[in-house]
């Protein structure tokens, strides 16, 4: 219980410095696709698609089958405050991976327009 109240504190900061890293790595991806420029929509719009999908599954489940209510706590406030925040961080989770599926849809759909703009039949 103490590693993970002392990890709860830095919550924030990991929170921050995780999204801080995967937009270092969208923009070194970026530099590297730099000549082909919609490949870079289509490596960004494949992997942020099927993370978002197997994390909106995840969530959706545990929204829908109220799984934080089977906790066992026996004093009532503690109970509120751990399954508050459990379904307040669900509904954080579905919000940002719902934004990252439509942002790898549009970016999917920039890919097939830029494609099919360098074919040139003769």
């Amino acid at each position: 219980m103490n590693l993970a109240a002392k990890t709860a504190r830095y919550s924030d900061m990991l929170f921050i410095g995780s999204f801080a890293l995967a937009g270092l790595l969208v923009l070194i991806l970026l530099i590297a696709n730099i000549k082909g420029f919609s490949g870079f929509f289509y490596w960004i719009s494949i992997p942020f698609g099927s993370v978002s999908l197997l994390i909106l599954a995840g969530g959706i489940w545990l929204k829908q089958s109220e799984y934080f209510n089977r906790f066992a706590i026996k004093a009532q406030h503690i109970y509120s405050a751990i399954t508050g925040a459990c379904y307040y961080y669900t509904d954080v989770l579905l919000m940002i991976n719902a934004a990252m599926l439509v942002f790898s849809i549009i970016s999917m759909i920039i890919f097939w327009v830029a494609g099919r703009k360098k074919v040139s039949v003769q």
